[in-house]
């Protein structure tokens, strides 16, 4: 009886905490909102969403202009559905492009990133085997600065953190036997990986794979998984063939941002460099005000579009198909990159280097607060990872989801906005570190566990 009750209370004591975790992750999402948007105007952009969004409301369907004809929008997988679809559903509750219509969609963004808290906090208790290095965790997720902010803005960003949380919590439950509850974790990660990004859903296929790896392969697991997801896509494929005429898994931009990302213009993302007035104009101590300058610097950025030859942009207006205006940036890249392939290296070199430290195309990278929180971030996970050295093979899908994110972005194009799923990642291995420190000030073990089979050999010594 006892030992029950002191289950039940353990139960307890971690939905508490976890339930608390979600609830600081929202308050801070909501403060942040309200502190860099005003209530009755949101400057919020959507993007492609927004136009997207706006043609699903007015009956047009899911179309969007891309160097067509102006005012003529086209059947389009410009841009993945999910984000454009909650917007929509926006617009639908509350008015188009109303003020309104945007707090719906922020607060549901702010939701959605509680929810992530309470996931990485699940996944890193498992990986970690101590529930304390995940509680560690989730508060570091829940009050890290960029992630915060994050949620400021209609993108898939949000949605790509939550799908990584959720796809690893149900990658640890799926390798420790606990298939009902890891199964659909892992699926509805992957599906909403594929619908907000497909990248990301790239990296939960691999992810998928690394299930079969040694020391606890699970076969079985990885093909209902996998069978689950294939029909969960099934549906927005096939509307894809059925538009296109062609197999697109979800988006058919990838001529488009290979070519944004490695012509002679581009510093390998989708802008070029702002100049030096504007950095020294965002660099400040006040968070608020730079983050602000900063959106206003970024307004006035220049597209790497903006260097697109004129013959190319009369050959996309003749062409009724987004499918076919995406093959003219993929001859455009790949002639010019046949004839300076050194070109693609120094990209790919100058992509790895802004990957790793900051992209110099973006207003933020020289928010003092954004350096600061970035750099404190990379030094703790590193001593975090220098503990756990020995068990790296426990935290598999950290390190399988870092580098699928890493060489893709590196070989096509990267952003701030790109790398902050590998961000989410390190917060894990800072857990760690913080957690040790803080079993050492208090005199409570918090590394991580030793594994029963080890106890068992220790006792027959």
């Amino acid at each position: 009886m006892a030992f029950t009750l002191k289950g039940v209370t353990s139960t307890y004591r971690n939905l508490l905490v976890i339930v608390l975790l979600g609830a600081l992750a929202f308050v801070s999402r909501w403060t942040a909102i309200h502190l860099l948007h005003a209530p009755d105007s949101l400057p919020v952009s959507a993007y492609e969403h927004g136009s997207i969004a706006r043609n699903l409301v007015e009956g047009r369907g899911f179309v969007f202009e891309f160097y067509g004809p102006p005012g003529v929008p086209v059947p389009t997988s410009h841009q993945a559905p999910l984000v454009s679809y909650v917007l929509a559903a926006g617009y639908v509750l509350f008015g188009t492009e109303t003020p309104a219509s945007f707090w719906f969609v922020l607060l549901l963004q702010a939701m959605v990133a509680s929810f992530s808290v309470i996931a990485l906090t699940q996944a890193v208790r498992l990986a970690s085997g101590k529930a304390m290095v995940g509680y560690v965790a989730g508060l570091l997720l829940a009050v890290y600065p960029p992630l915060v902010v994050s949620v400021c803005h209609v993108q898939a960003v949000t949605w790509n953190l939550a799908a990584l949380s959720f796809l690893l919590w149900g990658w640890f439950e799926i390798r420790q036997g606990s298939n009902r509850l890891g199964i659909p974790l892992f699926v509805g990660g992957s599906l909403v990986a594929w619908h907000a990004d497909p990248i990301l859903g790239g990296v939960s296929f691999l992810m998928l794979l690394a299930l079969l790896l040694p020391p606890k392969p699970s076969l079985r697991s990885s093909v209902l998984a996998a069978v689950l997801i294939a029909v969960g896509l099934t549906p927005w494929i096939t509307r894809n063939y059925l538009v296109h005429g062609r197999f697109v898994a979800m988006k058919d931009s990838f001529w488009y941002v290979f070519w944004q990302g490695n012509t002679a213009a581009s510093h390998g993302t989708d802008k070029l460099a702002i100049s030096r007035e504007d950095r020294r104009e965002v660099r400040g101590i006040s968070v608020t005000k730079s983050v602000e300058q900063a959106q206003h610097v970024r307004e006035k950025a220049v597209s790497v579009d903006s260097t697109l030859p004129e013959h190319a942009r009369l050959d996309l207006l003749g062409m009724p198909r987004e499918i076919d205006r995406m093959n003219v940036f993929r001859s455009l890249i790949l002639a010019e990159l046949s004839a300076r392939p050194m070109q693609y290296v120094e990209k790919c070199l100058l992509r790895l280097r802004q990957w790793l430290w900051f992209d110099e195309t973006n207003p933020r990278s020289y928010v003092f607060a954004y350096r600061a929180s970035y750099l404190s971030l990379a030094t703790v996970a590193a001593i975090g990872l220098f503990i756990e050295r020995r068990r790296w093979k426990n935290w598999l899908p950290l390190f399988v989801a870092s580098g699928g994110l890493t060489l893709l972005h590196v070989l096509v194009i990267t952003s701030a906005r790109f790398r902050l799923p590998i961000e989410l990642l390190l917060i894990p291995f800072a857990g760690v570190a913080v957690a040790s420190v803080l079993g050492f000030l208090f005199q409570r073990n918090v590394k991580p566990i030793i594994h029963p089979e080890k106890i068992q050999q220790k006792r027959a010594a």
